[in-house]
């Protein structure tokens, strides 16, 4: 559990709240905002509002990049995962073929043999 500065605890939900993007509901009550802003013709407003605006949109892209950049990750791991894979058997079969072939005990034969 997460402390504050003044003693109090943030609820484990409010904790993981960076860990995703928002659902898109403060982005829409930005939008309204803009739009009404605009018409009483504030600029100062305005133009702070469209920052926080343009910096949503770019958080959200960046996320999305990176969200992209994971799952090409992944497939490389895949990929490699399968080659060990690939190699471990080719590995074992060549192994089990030289024990066939080679002389001394049977495979199953007991050790005091």
């Amino acid at each position: 559990m997460h402390r504050l500065r003044h003693g109090g605890r943030v609820p484990p939900d409010a904790a993981r709240a960076n860990d995703s993007p928002g659902s898109g509901a403060p982005d829409g009550l930005a939008l309204i905002l803009f739009i009404f802003m605009h018409l009483d013709d504030d600029s100062l407003e305005l133009g702070a509002l469209a920052i926080a605006l343009t910096s949503s949109v770019c958080a959200l892209v960046a996320y999305a990049a990176l969200e992209g950049f994971k799952i090409r990750l992944y497939a490389r791991l895949l990929d490699s995962i399968r080659d060990v894979e690939s190699l471990y058997h080719q590995a074992d079969a060549r192994r089990e073929a030289t024990s066939a072939n080679a002389p001394g005990m049977p495979k199953r034969a007991p050790a005091s043999a």
